[in-house]
């Protein structure tokens, strides 16, 4: 190539461009597990620049041996660099190759970094990659082109994990003499979260085996630790493809894509990305009814001994407001009437606790408030529930039993898990903990928000929660040997009489000492007869490895000892449906001015 002194001015000149046109990017940091299993990682890709003007400056002969280097090496064809040296003579800076792994630029990088190559300089770039690309991907989220977080932990955490790029200054001087100034890189910090592959990939397996043999518009499942927060595992169906996250083409049909407009396209892959374990709101239906129960308990509004009469309704106002069962439950005791799901006990036990309390004690629990959860795009629904000033007869009386007012899941487990857990609400959260090779920069301690009711109150409706699995209409949840605790509830979409439903089951394990609390929300179960069972199922699935993945072992030698009975499914159809065909009460008659209802509980729109 180049020989003596003009060699040596060529090499110094192509280093000194080299270094001084390009930055040093820096290498954003890893998503991992709770257990340092890779979700999101960077990895090297380096991009070709091409120096025609230094290059023009040599000899044919120099110029010829870089043009056959690079067609050697990259495949890089001496056509298309004569076309850079007469289109762009004068510019020092033409990017002739992106994305090459270091393999593909090894012999290349080589040749550059001993500057044995005039002309040509590689810049150090890196990719995004996300090694289970499907597996909590509303959660992990993507970069947008500017390699800046979008949606997820990706965004919620972008600053720490982003870095600071550096740069390496390089002059000549008149004896040829170059002096380099280099300020380094700082890479980004690590994220670990409290999530777990493990547990996430048996959310995966149970959704995709319920849909093996069963129909649903949505499934949403979250497993927490109900004594931290921690969130173990969490995922809507249907999900995405982190490394190709703007495909539409894999959920609709052809002709359908094909009569999408931009805006259309956009909101499709809005809704896709959105996070609706706690960006959307459903009517909770029976789940909701531990909160009224323990609620009543705390607050001494019923005796634990008291009993109640149900006839198949009660009149209330002006409305009659039908049971789930036809014909009533007839009498039963508290507890009986949390296993039975009796609404008319429930609709009583609002009642006697009042619109203040039951309003205060909606917010203690944090229903209407976002829980402060670290993702971006959280719903509070505080349009969607009822205050005080709005809790009128029939307000209070549906709402008792989980009907009129709309939750997201996110605040339905975490509350559930204060109702379990002792009594105490705790801040759910993903990031365990940030850090570099060097120091922990932050950590996420569990965060107390406040104690909402007693122990005793907590220890009794755990008790009573288990009886609704053994004895109650959660009895398909069971599982045998496991002392398991959980409520169903089925709730009719907007506008009533659709035939729409929306089926979920809310478990804990074990009953004395809760370890795990998992929630099931099955959006539009297509059957004839539809009924928590559908939630109920995934439950199942999900619960029978997680437990002894967490080391909760059975307790139960025995379990046909338990006496475990089916509930009729046709009892558990409309477990929720309270307004009798006769007396049927309106969406606008059901709600206040102030709390707007959507079309159905989906938040798509």
């Amino acid at each position: 190539m180049v020989e003596g002194k003009n060699y040596d001015l060529a090499v110094l000149q192509n280093a000194s461009r080299r270094e001084d046109s390009v930055t040093i990017n820096d290498k954003r940091g890893m998503i991992t597990d709770r257990n340092g299993i890779v979700l999101a990682d960077s990895k090297s890709t380096y991009d070709l620049i091409f120096d025609a003007k230094l290059l023009l400056s040599q000899t044919v002969e120099t110029r010829q041996e870089t043009k056959e280097f690079l067609n050697e090496k990259l495949n890089i064809t001496n056509s298309y660099l004569d076309e850079v040296f007469i289109e762009q003579p004068n510019n020092n800076y033409v990017i002739i190759g992106e994305g090459y792994s270091y393999s593909e630029m090894k012999e290349v990088k080589e040749a550059i970094d001993n500057y044995q190559l005039i002309g040509v300089f590689y810049r150090e770039d890196y990719e995004r990659v996300y090694p289970y690309p499907t597996l909590a991907s509303d959660v992990i989220g993507f970069l947008n082109s500017d390699f800046r977080g979008l949606y997820g932990i990706e965004s919620t955490y972008d600053d720490y994990l982003k870095g600071d790029i550096g740069r390496i200054y390089g002059t000549i001087d008149e004896d040829n003499m170059m002096e380099v100034q280099e300020v380094q890189a700082v890479n980004g910090a690590d994220v670990m979260l409290t999530l777990d592959y493990t547990i996430q990939k048996y959310i995966n397996e149970a959704i995709d085996n319920y849909l093996l043999e069963d129909v649903a518009k949505k499934i949403h499942v979250i497993v927490m630790n109900p004594n931290n927060g921690e969130i173990y595992g969490m995922a809507n169906w249907p999900d995405f493809n982190l490394e190709n996250p703007y495909d539409i083409v894999s959920y609709v049909s052809d002709d359908e894509y094909l009569k999408m407009e931009t805006k259309e396209k956009t909101e499709f892959l809005v809704r896709l990305w959105k996070n609706e374990n706690i960006a959307d709101t459903y009517e909770p239906g029976s789940t909701f009814k531990p909160v009224t129960f323990s609620t009543a308990l705390e607050e001494n509004a019923v005796d634990s001994e008291a009993t109640y009469t149900c006839n198949g309704g009660v009149q209330v106002a002006d409305r009659y407001i039908t049971c789930w069962k036809a014909g009533g439950h007839g009498e039963q005791t508290m507890t009986e009437a949390l296993e039975n799901s009796c609404n008319v006990a429930f609709i009583e036990m609002g009642q006697a606790i009042g619109r203040d309390l039951f309003d205060q004690y909606r917010s203690m629990y944090g229903f209407g408030a976002q829980v402060g959860i670290d993702l971006e795009g959280e719903e509070s629904a505080r349009s969607l529930v009822f205050d005080a000033e709005h809790l009128n007869a029939t307000e209070l009386a549906t709402s008792s039993f989980g009907q009129g007012l709309k939750v997201t899941p996110i605040q339905l487990i975490t509350a559930f898990s204060a109702v379990i857990n002792g009594g105490y609400l705790f801040e759910p959260h993903l990031m365990k903990k940030i850090y570099t090779d060097e120091q922990i920069i932050e950590s996420n301690n569990t965060m107390l928000i406040r104690q909402v009711i007693s122990e005793e109150v907590s220890s009794i409706t755990r008790l009573a929660l288990g009886g609704v699995v053994n004895e109650g209409t959660g009895s398909s949840a069971s599982i045998a040997g496991y002392e398991i605790g959980g409520k169903t509830g089925t709730a009719e979409i907007l506008p009533r009489g659709n035939g729409k439903y929306i089926v979920s089951f809310i478990g804990f394990a074990p009953i004395e000492n809760p370890q795990v609390v998992t929630l099931v929300v099955v959006d539009e179960p297509v059957a004839n007869i539809v009924n928590s069972r559908f939630a109920a199922k995934i439950f199942v699935d999900v619960m029978e490895d997680v437990m002894p993945y967490l080391h909760i072992f059975k307790s139960i030698e025995d379990p046909e000892a338990v006496g475990i009975e089916e509930t009729n499914e046709d009892e558990v159809i409309s477990e929720d449906e309270v307004i009798s065909e006769d007396e049927e009460i309106s969406e606008d008659e059901e709600t206040s001015e102030d709390v707007t209802e959507p079309e159905t509980t989906s938040t798509d729109e």
